[in-house]
C-alpha cells in the first residue's frame, strides 16, 4: 500500500523483514528489503537508476496470485508490474488451492521482460514451470515475416517500375500527320 514520499518514517512496526517498492515517475521501480528483527531500525537507501525493463507475468489461471520478492504485485492471467530496476528477483505464482511455481528472474537493463507461468494440477501429465518469453525480434517467424515483406516490396517495386516505363518509339520512318 502507498505510504508516502521520501524521506518517510514509520513507527510502531513489529520486528520483521519488510519489502518496499520505491517509485518515481520516469524511473524504474526499485525493490528493497529491510530487517527489524534485531530490534534496530530499518533504513532503506536507494538511488533511482535509469536501467530497467517492463515486467509482464502471464499465467494460465485467472485466480493466480503473483509475488515478486514475497510481495503481491497482482493477480489474474496478465499482471503488468511496469518498469522494474534491473537485477535478479524471486518470482512466485500461486493458486488458491495451494499449488505454486517459483523461479529467479533476471530483469534486463532495457526493453520488456515477459514471463510465462504455467501451473498444472497433480492429475496432469504436464509440469508446472516459469519460462521467459523471448522478445518478438528474436523469434524466427518475426524475421521470416520481415524477409517475406522485403521480397514482396521488391517484387512490387520492380513491377511498378516496369509498368511505368514509356512506350518505346517505333523503329524506322514514322509518318506524322499535322493539322
Amino acid at each position: 500500500d502507498p505510504v508516502g514520499q521520501t524521506p518517510h518514517k514509520m513507527e510502531g512496526l513489529p520486528p520483521d523483514t519488510y519489502t518496499v517498492v520505491l517509485k518515481q515517475k520516469g524511473y524504474p521501480a526499485a525493490i528493497r528489503k529491510f530487517d527489524t528483527r534485531d530490534g534496530k531500525k530499518g533504513v532503506v537507501q536507494a538511488g533511482m537508476g535509469s536501467l530497467g525493463a517492463n515486467l509482464v507475468v502471464k499465467t494460465n489461471h485467472a485466480q493466480a496470485e503473483v509475488k515478486l520478492e514475497n510481495m503481491i504485485i497482482g493477480s489474474g492471467k496478465n499482471v503488468n508490474f511496469g518498469k522494474l530496476e534491473r537485477g535478479m528477483y524471486n518470482l512466485v505464482v500461486s493458486l488458491p488451492s495451494g499449488q505454486s511455481v517459483s523461479s529467479k528472474v533476471q530483469v534486463p537493463t532495457k526493453g520488456d521482460l515477459t514471463v510465462l507461468a504455467k501451473i498444472y494440477g497433480d492429475d496432469s501429465n504436464k509440469r508446472s514451470a516459469i519460462q521467459i518469453q523471448p522478445p518478438l525480434m528474436s523469434q524466427w517467424y518475426f524475421w521470416a515475416s520481415v524477409g517475406g515483406a522485403a521480397v514482396l516490396t521488391g517484387v512490387s517495386t520492380a513491377t511498378v517500375i516496369q509498368l511505368n516505363q514509356p512506350i518505346p518509339a517505333e523503329e524506322g520512318d514514322v509518318s506524322v500527320t499535322l493539322p
